[in-house]
């Protein structure tokens, strides 16, 4: 499954709409199941709690932006504090952890900048392993247009 930040910004057409069309691409080549441009976690997570009923979610790659221990669609971050009780976004990861769980090897990839950089992005990482039960993958620094290395 792809999640992908797709909010109008002022001044990122040209990425928002790279993310775009790049989810379509996958999905014609058979590299994604499905994909969905989310205004907000909480509508991500909704779409990932209930696209293709209860089927298992083997893998999770989200496209925006992060910073060291977050990722963000529209200023709406997850974050290690997404994972606390009471938390509006405790729900969906919930949710998506149980639909993971049915899966062989789950891995959630966030394929944005700096997300697992410095120590607060290796909490993060260690966070969203832990309580998802799988795999993760992200960059620590500003990966830029070219997406290289983890």
């Amino acid at each position: 499954m792809l999640v992908f930040d797709g909010t109008p910004k002022t001044g990122e057409k040209a990425l928002r709409s790279a993310w775009s069309v790049g989810a379509t691409l996958y999905r014609s080549l058979g590299w994604v199941d499905e994909s969905f441009g989310a205004t907000s976690w909480t509508e991500a997570l909704g779409w990932l709690g209930s696209v293709r009923g209860d089927d298992a979610i083997s893998e999770v790659q989200f496209w925006g932006h992060g910073n060291w221990g977050s990722a963000s669609i529209a200023g709406d971050a997850l974050s290690e504090s997404s994972f606390s009780r009471g938390h509006a976004h405790r729900e969906g990861l919930t949710r998506l952890a149980q639909r993971m769980a049915k899966a062989t090897s789950p891995l959630l990839w966030f394929r944005t900048c700096e997300t697992f950089g410095a120590q607060r992005g290796q909490r993060f990482a260690e966070c969203c392993a832990s309580e998802l039960k799988a795999r993760v993958a992200g960059h620590t620094f500003i990966i830029g247009a070219w997406q290289s290395g983890l």
